[in-house]
């Protein structure tokens, strides 16, 4: 049996995919859709690194489905290993509706400028925006639809959680991370300098003379966790955290959590750039911390905590 064509519409592709829009299915499988018995094609797209896997009945070929995760969002493959695997991917993902639409928009009518790509759930309650920001920052933001709503509704409705999703992936990490925090006292910015402060001084970076990086710490209730590092170095931080955390008092803005679905990946993750410090540097920082805990951690702390100066 030669295989049927499975063409994509120029709203179709996907943002970074390779390859021809026009082409053949890679496989056609026999499965039960609807309590119906169908035949179903299922074809593989390369996007960068990774490949997303659309399907259709041969009867409704114009009606492609995308599979996805269970959180509603595309889920991305490494290459199918065969006809097997692409049958048990599409098994589980029509048993357990893991899957939905996606095309191309256009959203200079609303004011942002550029091509969105939007994913919506097969449920139609829940979706998310792809590729709204550039390079990195190319990433999934999630929204909920109101009950009864559609997409079409509510992308044009300003204060509606799709419009605030898109909103929210244009903003920096950090900004989305500053957002989505509470402080008792102090701010995000005032965090970001003092724990960079307290890096340079216990040498919690990598020793590449020249080389700047990104560390990042969680900061959701309790300092401390490096992404990169081991315990030794986690251990060398921790002993700052009782008195931070006494001070920041940091917890989620659970408010803007509740309201907004993109914001409930955002746990307080703060990104510090960082290179080794020349001498001059590390004393900058020991200064810093200094006047920085006057009235805020006891001498006797201080003193353990801080080098001599």
């Amino acid at each position: 049996m030669s295989l049927p064509r499975f063409d994509f519409a120029p709203h179709e592709w996907p943002p970074l995919a390779q390859g021809e829009r026009e082409g053949l299915a890679d496989a056609v499988f026999r499965a039960v859709w609807d309590e119906e018995g169908v035949e179903v094609a299922v074809r593989e797209v390369r996007c960068a690194h990774f490949f997303l896997r659309f399907f259709c009945r041969l009867d409704q070929a114009q009606d492609k489905r995308i599979i996805a995760r269970h959180n509603a969002q595309p889920l991305a493959f490494a290459k199918a290993r065969g006809k097997r695997d692409f049958a048990e991917r599409l098994t589980i993902a029509i048993q357990e509706s893991f899957y939905g639409r996606a095309w191309r928009i256009e959203t200079s009518f609303i004011g942002v400028e550029g091509v969105q790509w939007v994913y919506l759930d097969s449920d139609g309650k829940s979706g998310c925006w792809h590729g709204a920001g550039s390079g990195s920052r190319a990433l999934a933001t999630a929204f909920r639809l109101a009950p009864g709503s559609s997409f079409e509704q509510e992308v044009n409705d300003p204060s509606s959680d799709v419009r605030f999703a898109l909103d929210w992936s244009r903003l920096s990490p950090f900004e989305q991370n500053k957002r989505a925090m509470n402080f008792l006292n102090g701010s995000w910015d005032e965090l970001r300098d003092v724990v960079r402060s307290i890096a340079i001084i216990e040498e919690i970076f990598r020793v590449t003379p020249g080389v700047a990086y990104n560390e990042g710490f969680y900061y959701g209730g309790g300092m401390g966790h490096s992404n990169d590092f081991g315990s030794k170095i986690n251990s060398r931080l921790r002993v700052w955290c009782p008195c931070i955390d006494a001070y920041f008092a940091p917890s989620l803005n659970t408010q803007l959590h509740t309201q907004h679905k993109c914001t409930q990946e955002n746990r307080g993750l703060l990104q510090i750039a960082l290179s080794p410090p020349t001498q001059h540097e590390r004393l900058e920082a020991a200064l810093f911390l200094r006047d920085w805990a006057q009235g805020k951690i006891p001498p006797d702390e201080l003193r353990l905590l801080l080098p001599k100066l």
